[in-house]
């Protein structure tokens, strides 16, 4: 493979495929790495690699830095967005913390996010994560829906005036 940012999408579409076929989120990365099941994986030209204990720590990238590296992760946002969020309302969010889009199709993912999000609630919270079969696809099946709507027509922005006012434009809608 070559340089980052020169893979061709021969080359990304082997990751995507290692990704969903062999990676999984665990609960607990110093547990699991005493129990790392190593899992083979064929490329294109017949040659075999083994993947051991990045099945899992390449997703945990989306959790928190690695090596000091990246920012504070997923849950940290939604704590953060949580803590900014009034009091009313916290309990019926943590009711629906709804999953969406493809990267949360990790094994393990859901209760992962359930996990982590009870660390920082009161014990007698509840949290209750959604993980529809579907979510892969719910994000393009959500913008599809919001763009077919005549009166979200109102918020499309022209090249126009994308070109006069630039990506400031979004903050000029209401």
């Amino acid at each position: 493979m070559h340089g980052i940012g020169q893979y061709d999408y021969a080359e990304l579409e082997i990751v995507r495929e290692m990704k969903e076929k062999l990676c999984y989120v665990a609960l607990d990365c110093e547990q699991e790495a005493g129990n790392v099941r190593d899992e083979k994986f064929e490329l294109p030209d017949g040659n075999t690699i083994t993947i051991g204990k990045e099945r899992f720590m390449c997703p945990e990238a989306l959790f928190g830095p690695i090596s000091g590296v990246g920012s504070g992760g997923i849950v940290n946002l939604l704590q953060s967005n949580l803590d900014a969020t009034d009091i009313d309302c916290k309990q019926d969010l943590l009711c629906s913390v709804i999953l969406s889009g493809a990267t949360t199709m990790f094994p393990g993912f859901p209760e992962r996010i359930r996990t982590e999000m009870e660390s920082f609630v009161p014990r007698t919270t509840k949290v209750k994560v959604i993980a529809n079969p579907e979510r892969k696809s719910s994000v393009w099946i959500g913008g599809s829906i919001l763009g077919s709507l005549s009166t979200f027509q109102t918020y499309w922005i022209t090249k126009q005036e994308y070109e006069e006012y630039g990506p400031t434009i979004v903050h000029r809608r209401d």
